[in-house]
C-alpha cells in the first residue's frame, strides 16, 4: 500500500492584527477598538496549520520578513514542515488588519502583501525533492505569481486544490482553472467567479431580459450548477455557505459513457456524470469567523487523504468518502468559529472526531441529488415509507423532485 500523499501549501504568511469593534467601520467613521491582539495568520499558513492539526503530512512554501520569524517557529511547533519558508531582511512580513464585529461576529480584513509579493515561479521550481507525482498542492490568491506557480506544480505532478481568495478582477485569466482538481470557494467568491466568466450576463428562457449573474445564481443549487458548467473538468467543487452549510459537486468515477441515453436502466443512478452532496451547518456560538474557511479546507483535504483508496493516480473518491470529509470539515469549522483568533482557533483532530457523532443522530441528515436525471420518483420506496423513514431537505414533497435522491435513512 503506498504511503499517504504529502501536501504542499504554497501560500501567504501574515501577521494578523485584530481589533475588536462594535461594528465594521463605515466610510468616514472613526471607531474605538475595545481590544487588540496580534496572532500568526495568512490564508496559506492557516491552511497549513489546519492540515497539520488534522494529521496530514504538510509542508509550507512562502516568504516572510525578519519580523515574522516567530510565525515560522510557531508553524513548526504545530507540525508543519517549514524548510521552504524563506526570510527576507529588507521586506516586512505580510500584514492583515482584521476588524472583528461585536454586532455580527463577522470580520473585515485589509491586507498588506509584504514578503508574499516577492514569490516567483522559480521558487516553485526549487522545492525540495521530498514530493512525488500524485502529491497535493494547495494555493490561494494572496501571493505573487500564483498562476505561474500553479502551472509549474502541475507539471511536477501535483494534484491542485485551489482556494481563489481574494478574488481579483482578472483571476480567471491569471490562473489556469483547467488544471485545478478541487475548487473550494464561499458563496461570494463563487458569484464573483461566475460574473467574470459570463461577463455578468445571463438571458432568460425567452431571451427577453438580461440578468446579472448575482441575481441568476442567488440559490446554492443554481450557483454550483453554474460553476460546474463553467469548469466541467474539475473533479470537485465545494461551496461553503456559512450558516447554510455546504454544497458540493463531484465527478463520478463510476460514470460509464455507454450508459448515456439508456432510459429505464436501473443502474443509471450510479452512472451519472456528477453527483452533489449537502451537509448542514453545525450550530455553535459564533465568536470569530476568522480562519473558519481555512480550517474547513485543511480538514477536508486531510480527510480525503485518509479516506482515499490505494490508487494514487485518480485522486477520485467514493460518495461516502467525500461525505465524511465534508462532515469532518464542517465540524472543524464550527468549532473554529466558537473561538477567537486564526491559527489558535483551529481545533485538534481528537476534538473534531468527537464532534463527528452529531452526524450519527437524526435529524442531522444530508441529501444527495443527481443533476443529469431530471425529476425522478424513488424506485425503491413508496411515498409513505419515504415520509416515515427519511429526512427530506429542499424538497417540496416526498416525490423526488428537483433531482434530489434521499440516501440516508434515520437510524
Amino acid at each position: 500500500m503506498p504511503s499517504s500523499r504529502k501536501v504542499l501549501v504554497f501560500g501567504s504568511i501574515n501577521i494578523d492584527d485584530f481589533f475588536d469593534v462594535p461594528h465594521i467601520v463605515n466610510s468616514g467613521e472613526t471607531l474605538t477598538s475595545t481590544n487588540y491582539r496580534q496572532r500568526a495568520g495568512g490564508k496559506g499558513a492557516n491552511q497549513a496549520v489546519a492540515l497539520a492539526k488534522a494529521g496530514a503530512n504538510v509542508y509550507h512554501a512562502g516568504k516572510i520578513g525578519s519580523d515574522g520569524i516567530w510565525i515560522k517557529d510557531y508553524m513548526r511547533k504545530q507540525g508543519v514542515h517549514v524548510e521552504n519558508i524563506q526570510v527576507h531582511k529588507d521586506q516586512p512580513t505580510g500584514r492583515a488588519i482584521v476588524q472583528v464585529s461585536a454586532e455580527t461576529h463577522d470580520n473585515a480584513i485589509i491586507l498588506l502583501p509584504g514578503a508574499n509579493s516577492l514569490i516567483t515561479v522559480q521558487d516553485a521550481e526549487k522545492i525540495n525533492p521530498v514530493f512525488r507525482r500524485g502529491d497535493i498542492a494547495i494555493l490561494q490568491n494572496e501571493i505573487s505569481a500564483g498562476g505561474e506557480i500553479m502551472k509549474a506544480l502541475k507539471e511536477q505532478g501535483f494534484n491542485i486544490i485551489f482556494n481563489p481568495t481574494p478574488i481579483t478582477p482578472n483571476i480567471i485569466r491569471e490562473f489556469p482553472f483547467e488544471l485545478v482538481d478541487y475548487l473550494i470557494v464561499n458563496k461570494h467568491e463563487a458569484i464573483q467567479l461566475a460574473n467574470q466568466a459570463t461577463s455578468n450576463l445571463h438571458r432568460d428562457d425567452e431571451d427577453n431580459e438580461v440578468l446579472k449573474m448575482d441575481t441568476y445564481a442567488s440559490t446554492k443549487e443554481s450557483l454550483i450548477k453554474t460553476l460546474g458548467e463553467l469548469h466541467p473538468n474539475i473533479t470537485g467543487i465545494i461551496l461553503t455557505l456559512g450558516s447554510d452549510g455546504v454544497i458540493a459537486r463531484f465527478n463520478n468515477h463510476n460514470y460509464n459513457i455507454e450508459s448515456e441515453g439508456k432510459q429505464g436502466d436501473r443502474n443509471i443512478v450510479k452512472q451519472q456524470r456528477h453527483f452533489k452532496l449537502e451537509v448542514p451547518v453545525i450550530e455553535t456560538d459564533v465568536i470569530d469567523t476568522t480562519a473558519a474557511g481555512d480550517t474547513f479546507i485543511g480538514y477536508f483535504v486531510a480527510s480525503i487523504i485518509r479516506e482515499e483508496n490505494t490508487n494514487r493516480d485518480s485522486f477520485v473518491l467514493t460518495k461516502e468518502c467525500y461525505l465524511r470529509a465534508l462532515q469532518e470539515a464542517t465540524v472543524a469549522a464550527g468549532i473554529a468559529v466558537s473561538r477567537p483568533g486564526a491559527m489558535d482557533s483551529i481545533p485538534p483532530l481528537a476534538k473534531v472526531k468527537a464532534g463527528m457523532k452529531v452526524f450519527d443522530e437524526p435529524p442531522m441528515d444530508y441529501v444527495e441529488y443527481e443533476e443529469d436525471l431530471g425529476p425522478q420518483r424513488s424506485t425503491l420506496l413508496c411515498d409513505d415509507l419515504l415520509e416515515k423513514h427519511f429526512t427530506l431537505q429542499n424538497c417540496d414533497s416526498p416525490v423526488i423532485g428537483e433531482n434530489y435522491q434521499i440516501i440516508k435513512p434515520y437510524s
